[in-house]
C-alpha cells in the first residue's frame, strides 16, 4: 500500500489524541503520518537513529551526530533504540510546543544525558559541544554569504562553553549541591534563555 493511501489505525490515533502531550489535530496527526511513513519506507515500522541523522545531515553542514543521538534519546521513550510514530508525534508536540514548561521540560532531558533526574556541569558542556560541532559550519557559512566575519548564535570556542556553564550554575544552583534539577534549570533560562535557544536553532536564521 503507498504511503499517500495508508491511514492510521483508529486506536492509534485515538490513543494519541487522548494523550495530554500532544496538541495535534486529527488531521495534523494523519498529515504527520503520510511524512513518516515517507521516511520508514514500505518494510519499516519505526524510526532509528541513522533515519533521524539523514534528516539533520540535510540541513546542517556541521557534525550533528552528537546532538542527534541526544534527540533520538528524548524521542524514544521506551528506550528499545526505536521511535514508533506515537513516540514521534509526542516527540514533535513537546520539543516545538508553545507551551514553555512543556518545552523546557524537554530541554530540561536533552542537558540531563544520563536521565538521572539532575544536569551536571559535564552534562551541560557535553550538550553545548555536541550543538557547537553542529552549528559552527553553518555559521561561518552564513558568514562568509554575508561577507562578516562573526559567527552569531554559535559557541566559538571551549573556553566560552565552560564559562557558559559556570555562570548557569552560579546563577541556578540555589543549593549549591554541584547539580542542576529540574526546577532549578526551568527558573535558570529564565534569565539565560540562550541554553533553550541553542537548542532550537535554525540554520536558515544565520
Amino acid at each position: 500500500m503507498g504511503a499517500g493511501k495508508s491511514r492510521l489505525p483508529p486506536q492509534t490515533l485515538s490513543e494519541l489524541q487522548a494523550n495530554v502531550d500532544v496538541d495535534f489535530t486529527h488531521e495534523e496527526i494523519q498529515q504527520w503520518y503520510h511524512e513518516y511513513l515517507k521516511t520508514t519506507g514500505r518494510y519499516k515500522t519505526r524510526l532509528t537513529r541513522e533515519d533521524f541523522q539523514r534528516v539533520y545531515d540535510s540541513v546542517f553542514v556541521g557534525d550533528s551526530r552528537d546532538f542527534v543521538g541526544h534527540l533520538f534519546r528524548t524521542f524514544d521513550l521506551n528506550n528499545d533504540g526505536y521511535v514508533d510514530f506515537k513516540e514521534f508525534i509526542v516527540g514533535l508536540c513537546v520539543s516545538g510546543s508553545e507551551r514553555v514548561d512543556r518545552k523546557l521540560g524537554w530541554a530540561f532531558r536533552m542537558y540531563d544525558t544520563d536521565g538521572s533526574g539532575a544536569i551536571t556541569r559535564e552534562e551541560m558542556t557535553i550538550m553545548l559541544k555536541a550543538i557547537n560541532k553542529m552549528i559552527s559550519q553553518n555559521n561561518k557559512r552564513s558568514a562568509s554569504d554575508k561577507g562578516n566575519s562573526h559567527q552569531n548564535n554559535s559557541i566559538h570556542d571551549s573556553a566560552t562553553v565552560e564559562e557558559m556553564v559556570e555562570t548557569f550554575f552560579r546563577s541556578a544552583d540555589k543549593n549549591g549541591d554541584n547539580q542542576i534539577t529540574e526546577d532549578e534549570f526551568i527558573e535558570g533560562t529564565k534569565h539565560m534563555p540562550v541554553f533553550l535557544h541553542l537548542l532550537e536553532w535554525d540554520p536558515d536564521s544565520a
